[in-house]
């Protein structure tokens, strides 16, 4: 198992609580089953991801990436498909974003979700589109159409290892 580095703030073992099983569908062969892999899937994610911050340029550390109760991705951040949330986010060119989640429930590891579950090493990670936007409530969840103005801030896996330090053990 690979080892995260917020080890001094998530516990060595952790278990996954997906609630009531009877409410979900346990069958590999039924349609639904792939909503019960989502929930999984988003499930073990919490155990590595959603809780980094990042130095900012000024050298403070920042939370701006958390959104839902500080360990979902913001609503602000171009998370490329994370199961935790985020959104994707289409520059308009004009001071404007316009979300293009395709389904409210993103359905993949994120290069960043990746990199803190020890699966692929930092060099693969892009640089991450986060939108300031003042008024804003980074807590939503993805929504697809919306179209907001701000500002886009670079956060690259760099920032976050400042803030963070490196993931122990590497991919």
């Amino acid at each position: 198992m690979m080892i995260s580095p917020f080890q001094t703030q998530r516990p060595q073992s952790s278990s996954i609580d997906m609630g009531n099983l009877s409410n979900l569908v346990t069958d590999p062969l039924d349609t639904k089953f792939e909503e019960t892999l989502y929930i999984l899937s988003h499930e073990i994610m919490h155990r590595w991801g959603a809780y980094v911050k990042y130095k900012d340029a000024d050298g403070s550390l920042s939370t701006a990436l958390l959104g839902k109760e500080q360990d979902h991705w913001s609503y602000l951040l171009s998370s490329g498909g994370s199961v935790l949330y985020g959104n994707q986010w289409q520059d308009n060119g004009n001071g404007t974003f316009t979300s293009t989640t395709p389904q409210l429930k993103m359905r993949y590891y994120s290069p960043l979700d990746q990199y803190l579950m020890g699966m692929i090493d930092k060099s693969k990670v892009p640089a991450m589109v986060l939108i300031d936007s003042p008024g804003q409530d980074a807590t939503q969840l993805p929504a697809s159409g919306v179209t907001i103005t701000g500002t886009t801030k670079t956060v690259t896996i760099d920032d976050i290892i400042a803030a963070t330090g490196a993931r122990v053990h590497d991919a």
